[in-house]
């Protein structure tokens, strides 16, 4: 897998909000469209109602309040410096946050923090984000990059495909239960993940006959 297989967002000042998208939009014609029913709605920044496969890594460094908590809570993996801070901003506006936070937040956090956190509009610190699963780690603002970019190398040295499938495994277990999620992945990828020439070279790394690099695709 190379480096363009995945992306990485870095976010700061000025805070990205959600209420920079409307929620109605007019067409050419000055009738407005509703964005309710539309399957294909990706949310704030076409990232906080994301699935897709390859792995999304964000790097916050300033505020992240609004659609901006609602991208973070979307990421695959998220590094943050201690300069950055989360805020379910949306009912200070007279929204409410329904691109996924509320729910992701309650899986990731608990109800108590959620409601906190999406009923009074309160900041967490970077370190409290830490502390209740929020963030992966929060790193010198001057390493941030660094990290990122290394945890992106790590993961593409590996096979794109099964990389794709295990991403999909985990994201699973927020929507079904885990018998659920099981049958549903092994029905899906089963025969691809031990079928697949990246398995074979996945075993001979293992017992020392080459270490290159996966040359599986999708």
């Amino acid at each position: 897998m190379d480096l363009k297989e995945l992306a990485m967002l870095k976010m700061g000042d000025p805070p990205p909000r959600g209420s920079m998208f409307p929620p109605r939009l007019v067409n050419k014609q000055g009738v407005k469209k509703r964005f309710v029913g539309n399957a294909s709605f990706s949310g704030f920044a076409g990232m906080s109602c994301r699935d897709g496969k390859k792995p999304i890594i964000g790097l916050i460094n300033g505020h992240a309040h609004g659609g901006g908590f609602e991208m973070a809570l979307n990421f695959d993996l998220t590094l943050a410096s201690p300069n950055a801070t989360f805020r379910a901003a949306d009912c200070q506006h007279g929204l409410a946050a329904l691109a996924g936070a509320y729910p992701r937040l309650c899986r990731i956090a608990d109800l108590q923090r959620t409601m906190d956190l999406s009923l009074t509009a309160r900041r967490p610190s970077a370190a409290e984000a830490e502390e209740w699963g929020i963030v992966l780690r929060v790193i010198p603002e001057e390493e941030l990059l660094r990290e990122g970019l290394k945890m992106a190398r790590a993961i593409a040295s590996l096979s794109p495909h099964a990389i794709f499938v295990a991403r999909e495994a985990v994201r699973n277990s927020l929507n079904y239960g885990v018998n659920e999620s099981i049958r549903d992945m092994r029905l899906k990828h089963l025969d691809s993940i031990l079928e697949g020439k990246a398995l074979g070279e996945g075993l001979s790394n293992r017992i020392g006959l080459k270490t290159k690099k996966s040359s599986a695709k999708l």
